[in-house]
């Protein structure tokens, strides 16, 4: 079994010696171990020679000895102490973190865009949707009607009758089946006519696709007994009254 002689040195020598003579052993040159490892071959001379303060982070460094003893088939136990003692002689301690900011990638600023999009969306049917509502609310309720003219059972004394009220501006409104135009105040006022004796006034209102409100007026039309036929009808109640006078003599 060969043995291998050792020398001794000081804490720096110490650690880089070993590193350097388990590399030596397994055969390896420090650009062939940089291949296998990923670790730069000027890291690997740093530690070997000792000259950690080359090193970016020589506390992070750490992790790089684990690596290479890992690779050499080492006792990992053994260099980190030895790493270590070589770290608290030189009076190397641990960087203090530095508090950076969350890194923003690209891919935030589309999930941003993409929830600013679907709220904005979202809104916009919502409005659409509240619309739609509001006009088939509109076009499905009843509507206000109001007659106040002619009354209930009103009795007339010529052939017209003004018929007049109020209801929805926009609301068809009908009389008697003939249609009639509401003004911008939902107003409405208009004649018909009305045959003697009684007559039935309807009025009607709805909008597009609501039902009708319905109200309805009876009024009443005297028959009038044109003057001739009145004239001719005294004449002869006269010539009678005179006859039986005469008569009765």
């Amino acid at each position: 079994m060969p043995f291998i002689k050792k020398k001794l040195h000081d804490a720096r020598q110490g650690f880089g010696a070993d590193l350097k003579e388990l590399r030596e052993l397994r055969g390896f040159t420090r650009e062939a171990l940089a291949r296998l490892t990923g670790i730069h071959a000027l890291t690997i001379a740093a530690l070997e020679e000792g000259q950690l303060e080359n090193l970016t982070d020589p506390v992070y460094a750490e992790r790089h000895v684990r690596a290479l003893v890992k690779v050499l088939d080492g006792s990992p136990t053994f260099y980190l102490e030895k790493y270590r003692a070589l770290l608290a002689d030189l009076g190397i301690q641990e960087k203090t973190p530095v508090s950076l900011r969350p890194r923003v990638s690209r891919y935030d600023f589309v999930v941003s865009s993409r929830l600013v999009f679907l709220a904005g969306f979202s809104v916009l049917i919502l409005l659409i949707g509240g619309y739609v509502v509001w006009q088939a609310k509109q076009m499905t309720s009843l509507p206000a009607l109001e007659v106040t003219s002619p009354t209930e059972g009103l009795h007339l004394d010529r052939p017209s009758i003004q018929v007049t009220g109020s209801t929805d501006a926009a609301a068809k409104l009908t009389i008697n089946g003939a249609p009639v135009i509401v003004g911008g105040d939902g107003r409405f006022s208009v004649d018909v006519d009305v045959p003697p004796g009684l007559s039935l006034i309807k009025v009607q209102s709805n909008r597009r696709y609501s039902a009708p409100v319905i109200i309805e007026r009876h009024v009443f039309l005297e028959r009038s007994v044109p003057s001739d036929i009145r004239s001719v009808s005294s004449t002869t109640e006269t010539d009678n009254a005179t006859s039986t006078t005469s008569t009765e003599r």
